[in-house]
């Protein structure tokens, strides 16, 4: 996940607020990931947008020409607007503060778990069952192994860890014994 700055919030709002009212979160969602992915794999494309010399009229066209097939009316637009502003770099950053802005109206938290091993079907269910009674949302986990983790399990929830490997709990043992005994080793 990246740092969203202000304007880039503002922009995501803004693109939201049509989505919302238009009933097509999915879909702006979709086509904001569809063009930066599109940017991603073309970084000539990204390059010439970006690029101060060439005039704004050719971006502009490049944009119509590029995503005009590929994406609703409304993102064309949208993405005209940043360019006419000189704001198409902030893309990927107000893709993902879109993102973040749909999940929030889904009540939708995403968690990331980090194990040594996969985990099983029923270690997942019960994970996502106590991320919902700690949080009341809806919760879904994004896995990832972690070798390095040789027990337990550690989750991300936005900016939140929670900390369950045994690494993590011998520290707080460590840190509760050093507490009881002022600090002395």
């Amino acid at each position: 996940m990246i740092a969203v700055s202000r304007v880039s919030r503002r922009y995501a709002e803004a693109i939201f607020s049509v989505a919302r009212e238009a009933g097509r979160l999915e879909d702006f969602e979709a086509e904001l990931a569809a063009a930066n992915q599109l940017l991603a794999e073309m970084p000539q494309l990204r390059a010439l947008l970006a690029h101060p010399e060439i005039p704004r009229e050719s971006k502009l066209r490049l944009v119509e020409e590029t995503f005009g097939g590929r994406l609703s009316a409304e993102m064309v637009s949208f993405l005209r607007v940043l360019v006419l502003r000189g704001r198409q770099a902030l893309l990927l950053e107000i893709g993902e503060s879109f993102s973040a802005l749909a999940d929030e109206a889904r009540n939708l938290i995403r968690a990331r778990v980090a194990s040594a091993i996969p985990l099983a079907p029923e270690q997942k269910a019960r994970l996502r069952e106590k991320l919902i009674a700690m949080t009341g949302k809806r919760i879904e986990l994004e896995e990832e192994i972690d070798p390095a983790l040789l027990a337990g399990v550690r989750v991300w929830l936005g900016d939140r860890m929670i900390d369950g490997t045994a690494a993590g709990r011998l520290a707080e043992l460590r840190t509760g014994l050093m507490a009881l005994r002022g600090g002395r080793r």
